[in-house]
């Protein structure tokens, strides 16, 4: 049988930072993953359509999550039952906030002001806390997320419900951290394939370009002037040229003279030694 060679510098590393034997082997175990394969296939895999839930948000967007029952089922699968939601207290030692808002309302008609309408919310936060079990059944690592969970008190819905839908917002908003339906939250395909369509876009923009620069040839360059005007006007925005200098080049006495006595020849003349300087 072919024994697997040893790397004898990587053996003189871990001896001078690793001391006893029964050392080595917490240490071994603090540094290999947190979850396993079946773990973290449970946790990154995208969510099952069946699973997805779909509900009308504000301004009329339509909503992806998932129900407390789903969230709950892959905690218990990833965990083995060993996790634990905690609500913690909020002001004034209270488990949950209540916060009223009064919106205002006006006749159309009459522009009276209406009884306003009330529109009641509460408000939990808390932690989820999960641990995580090597194969002999001992905790390994603990992993804790927070996280704040809300829900709209209406009419008919009895406090106790309230705060249940609530809690169950802050379940699904710590299990998200830990992977539980995050890609309703961060669909990263949709990002990467985002990304590549502006990257090819990008390309095809840079070949277009391309292809508009290799087909300008000398035939298609201007024209050269045909006065001394635009022999000066060209010779600055073209070649960062003045008029005097213009007229020294030409051995003209001044700009008057450059244009007076324009010939066909200057421009290559001016284009000449410009290059050449």
């Amino acid at each position: 049988m072919a024994t697997k060679k040893k790397n004898p510098s990587k053996e003189i590393e871990l001896s001078i930072r690793e001391a006893p034997e029964e050392r080595k082997q917490a240490i071994t175990d603090f540094l290999m993953p947190l979850f396993n394969d079946a773990q973290m296939r449970l946790l990154v895999n995208k969510t099952p359509a069946y699973a997805i839930m779909k509900r009308q948000g504000a301004g009329g967007q339509m909503l992806s999550y998932v129900k407390h029952g789903y969230v709950t089922d892959q905690l218990n699968k990833a965990f083995g039952f060993d996790w634990d939601l905690i609500i913690d207290p909020m002001a004034n030692g209270q488990m949950y906030a209540l916060e009223i808002e009064s919106i205002p309302r006006i006749d159309g008609k009459t522009n009276k002001a209406l009884s306003p309408i009330e529109t009641r919310h509460i408000a939990v936060c808390g932690h989820l806390v999960v641990r995580v079990h090597d194969a002999k059944g001992n905790v390994k690592g603990t992993i804790t997320k927070s996280g704040f969970g809300s829900q709209t008190w209406n009419a008919k819905m009895e406090l106790g419900d309230a705060l249940k839908a609530a809690k169950s917002d802050l379940l699904k908003v710590c299990a998200a951290q830990v992977g539980v339906a995050l890609d309703l939250y961060w669909n990263d395909m949709d990002e990467v394939q985002k990304y590549e369509d502006e990257q090819e876009k990008k390309r095809q923009r840079n070949e277009q370009q391309a292809i508009i620069d290799a087909s300008f040839t000398e035939d298609d360059s201007p024209a050269n002037p045909t006065s001394g005007i635009e022999l000066i006007t060209r010779a600055l925005s073209e070649l960062g040229l003045n008029g005097q200098a213009v007229a020294e080049m030409l051995g003209k006495k001044d700009v008057a003279e450059v244009i007076k006595s324009f010939s066909d020849k200057d421009w290559e003349i001016l284009k000449n030694a410009n290059t050449t300087k």
